[in-house]
């Protein structure tokens, strides 16, 4: 299972970043790579110090329907400043995170839209900072009588849940694959970004065992040398670029956010040079690689994958570990 948001540049310059997500607004920095929302936070406290280190405060989106939801968010501060906005699709009777949408002790104006309705909603985010992390949650819930509740979570509440304190993975390693094909995958549509997060043998024989297509061998060769009892996963990511001359490969290296969870950056390159004509069809692209952790951490139930798309676009999937 996956779930898949799409964030889409703003009006406002962003520099040089979700993973994990709320990751809308996010922009081209001036290397090149995507930019993370939140680091256009300049000067929130007045102060003429940047802000976003105290950016504590997480969103989460709860789809409570039996069906795909797209949440229209957009975020402002306490005197109307937008801070982020962005359309966010959240699978059936899951929920998705929302990174860096507030500080403790700030006011925020929340402004969501979900299948037609539609609700604001302004909350003092009433908790203190500490050193342990997140300091709370904005809650956005969509619920099967087709409403919209908004409340705010303070760390106390949820501290003792959660799963990310003594057991956070530690990314050891990682491999790219030679070769990548199209495995049996379930995917919301033909043509939506999508990607899989394979924890087990059974799991990657399941897509990719009986593939017939060019690097398929290659391919199942890489499965077989995957260590999934060592703490060794899987990522297959599956996009569409706008032209033929396109790949998909990594924007840097993966790495642990502070959330505890993996990200994985990839971008569409373009392999024809500027001189070069390219064919007008859009073209599967895909990268299959090996994330690697510590033996002696955690095991990464699920991973953020980040996709920058040609024209300022990044699409953010949250792939959940299938054993």
């Amino acid at each position: 299972m996956h779930r898949r948001r799409f964030l889409v540049a703003a009006s406002v310059a962003l520099p040089a970043v979700v993973a994990g997500c709320l990751e809308t607004s996010v922009g081209r920095g001036p290397s090149g790579t995507a930019t993370d929302p939140g680091t256009d936070r300049t000067d929130y406290g007045g102060d003429g110090t940047p802000e976003q280190d105290d950016l504590t405060i997480d969103g989460r989106l709860h789809n409570e329907t039996d069906a795909i939801q797209s949440f229209d968010i957009i975020v402002r501060d306490g005197d109307g400043f937008r801070i982020t906005a962005g359309e966010y699709r959240v699978g059936p009777n899951a929920t998705d995170r929302v990174p860096a949408v507030g500080r403790p002790g700030a006011t925020r104006m929340f402004d969501v839209t979900v299948d037609g309705t539609t609700t604001m909603e302004t909350l003092t985010l009433d908790v203190e900072p500490s050193d342990d992390g997140l300091d709370g949650f904005v809650d956005i819930a969509y619920t099967e009588e087709g409403s919209i509740e908004i409340w705010f979570t303070p760390r106390e509440e949820f501290a003792e849940t959660e799963t990310h304190t003594d057991d956070v993975p530690v990314l050891t390693d990682y491999t790219v694959s030679d070769q990548a094909v199209t495995p049996a995958g379930e995917r919301y549509s033909d043509m939506d970004t999508w990607g899989l997060y394979l924890a087990s043998h059974e799991a990657a024989d399941e897509y990719f065992g009986e593939v017939e297509a060019d690097g398929a061998d290659a391919v199942r060769t890489f499965v077989d040398e995957t260590a999934f009892e060592s703490r060794e996963r899987l990522v297959y990511v599956h996009a569409y670029a706008p032209q033929t001359c396109y790949e998909l490969v990594l924007d840097g290296e993966p790495h642990i956010a502070e959330d505890g969870d993996p990200v994985v950056r990839t971008e569409l390159d373009r392999t024809a040079g500027e001189d070069e004509a390219c064919g007008d069809a859009v073209t599967p692209v895909r990268i299959l690689l090996r994330l690697s952790f510590d033996t002696d951490g955690g095991a990464a139930s699920r991973v953020d994958v980040h996709v920058a798309g040609t024209q300022d676009t990044t699409e953010v999937l949250t792939l959940e570990a299938q054993q």
